[in-house]
């Protein structure tokens, strides 16, 4: 028999010191290297507890409790629990090859305790997460047994984490929670796998490199820096705070239950988005989508149903561009008002079509359609609500012939369209509305033209333009009172630059009212 085998077998069992023999489940206080050879793996069928540092030069697999008392385990080769706990406290924990608890078609009765800031997991190869169903009972949050258990500490690793868990009844994911760091530390594109109960905390990965996703990302924790997230199957968000961080994905997205935060952060998507759940709520950020924007969801079939899903533009820095087509699907029945947008602007480079009762528009909201082609814009069973401000970008025969009936104001800003002067544009633009029913008179609101010391209003009468005044001085304009009730006017504002009247772009950017 090899004699390596034979040293390390007695280690195993017991020390003995000045007659008094220990316990074979704890460890000398002196440093020791159990040494076995590369090809060779150690069973541990007994509680391991350390009572100084250990290192195993090869693999181990045990089906009991590891305990590290503030000690460092270091093992050269793969770290597999079939059962017991991993307890790591004050302790470190340094794997040269992969954690296994459980493995893809292998399910584990162990898992990790780790509640203590100094406590740290290094792993230079996987993680791979697995635990059985019926574990369930008290050690974490009731039927939920690996819930509260990872509070605190680090795990670096330097490969990819697995979480094989695929089905939706077992809670036993791998869930990181309070002030621990998942550190991914590799050197190139590491990938997380991530199930349906799982959740990180603090997530950082090392010079800010691009990491792959896939399955389901959820965390309550605010990011603490920028993300860079590609997904090859399609990532689904349960719930993100960007805590004004920019993250970056490649690939389409599911908003799937919870809601994704901004904070006035920067979320770019270049793939399609799918809200199916939540709210996005962009406080201050922006939300940009190279692909389309789907508030609903898509059946097997490729139909597009109706979700409880929502966006909270409230904010006047609010930006959303979508370059694609941006659809909102929500239940009607919600008791309250799921989409929101009264503030900010949205650009649309597709189509724009909205299919709810509970949709709130406001009149800081402006929806820009900037796309290079045909476009169209469609409200239905919106009981009367419209678009407040509604721009189109292009000439009016690139959009649908009834698009007057689904907006309070249309006005066009054709793009570059003063290529001269085309930072300094010398015509109102962002013309803004605001409606008396009481005095059935109109306010108009502009934004102030470059050197412009006068401002006119036309009103488009009886096939012909007709000035109503060229002697306004400010950004604002209020019609008299007592207009008609429901009657509709193509209103033009034009500036005076330099002794000029551009009533060409004016006329471009005119706006349509009706008279409450």
């Amino acid at each position: 028999m090899n004699n390596k085998k034979i040293v390390a077998g007695l280690l195993a069992l017991s020390f003995v010191f000045g007659g008094a023999v220990l316990p074979s489940n704890v460890v000398s206080n002196v440093a020791s290297v159990i040494t076995a050879q590369a090809a060779d793996a150690e069973t541990w069928t007994s509680v391991k507890e350390l009572t100084s540092d250990l290192t195993i030069d090869g693999s181990v697999e045990t089906n009991s409790d590891i305990i590290l008392n503030g000690h460092t385990l270091t093992v050269n080769g793969d770290l597999y629990m079939t059962a017991g706990m991993l307890d790591i406290g004050t302790g470190k924990l340094i794997v040269k090859g992969n954690l296994y608890i459980g493995k893809e078609n292998a399910s584990s009765y162990a898992y990790i305790r780790m509640q203590n800031a100094s406590g740290s997991i290094t792993i230079s190869g996987d993680l791979v997460w697995n635990v059985n169903s019926k574990m369930t009972n008290t050690v974490g949050r009731s039927d939920w047994y690996t819930f509260d258990l990872i509070t605190a500490g680090t795990i670096n690793v330097a490969g990819n984490v697995y979480d094989y868990i695929s089905s939706t009844n077992n809670k036993n994911s791998f869930v990181m929670l309070g002030t621990s760091v998942l550190n991914l530390n590799g050197t190139g594109i590491q990938t997380i796998k991530g199930s349906y109960y799982g959740m990180l905390a603090k997530l950082t990965v090392t010079n800010n490199r691009t990491f792959d996703m896939e399955g389901y990302f959820y965390s309550t924790t605010p990011l603490v820096s920028d993300l860079n997230i590609k997904t090859q199957n399609g990532l689904k968000i349960i719930g993100m705070q960007l805590n004004g961080k920019t993250v970056n994905i490649t690939g389409n997205i599911t908003q799937y239950a919870k809601d994704i935060e901004l904070d006035g952060g920067t979320l770019n998507i270049t793939g399609n988005l799918t809200a199916e759940g939540g709210t996005m709520k962009l406080e201050g950020g922006k939300l940009n989508v190279n692909g389309d924007y789907k508030i609903a969801r898509v059946t097997s079939r490729g139909d597009l149903v109706s979700v409880e899903a929502g966006l909270d533009m409230t904010n006047s820095n609010d930006v959303i561009n979508v370059s694609g087509n941006f659809i909102i699907m929500t239940y009607s029945f919600a008791a309250t008002s799921k989409v929101t947008m009264s503030a900010g602007k949205v650009y649309v480079g597709g189509n724009l079509d909205v299919d709810t009762a509970k949709i709130t528009f406001g009149s800081d909201n402006t929806v820009y359609m900037n796309g290079t082609g045909s476009q169209t814009v469609k409200l239905k069973n919106t009981k009367g609500q419209k678009i407040y401000n509604l721009v189109l970008m292009q000439d009016r025969s690139n959009y649908n012939s009834d698009i007057d009936n689904h907006a309070k104001t249309v006005s066009v800003e054709i793009q570059n369209s003063n290529p001269t002067n085309p930072t300094n544009p010398t015509y109102p633009t962002d013309i803004k509305v605001d409606y008396s029913e009481q005095y059935h008179q109109i306010r108009f609101t502009w934004e102030k033209v470059e050197n412009a010391d006068r401002y006119g209003i036309a009103v488009y009468l009886a096939g012909k333009w007709r000035i109503q005044t060229q002697n306004i001085t400010d950004t604002t304009y209020t019609t008299p009172k007592n207009l008609t009730p429901g009657k509709t006017y193509k209103v033009a504002i034009a500036a005076r630059v330099n002794g000029n009247w551009d009533a060409t772009n004016a006329i471009k950017n005119a706006v349509t009212v009706t008279v409450k």
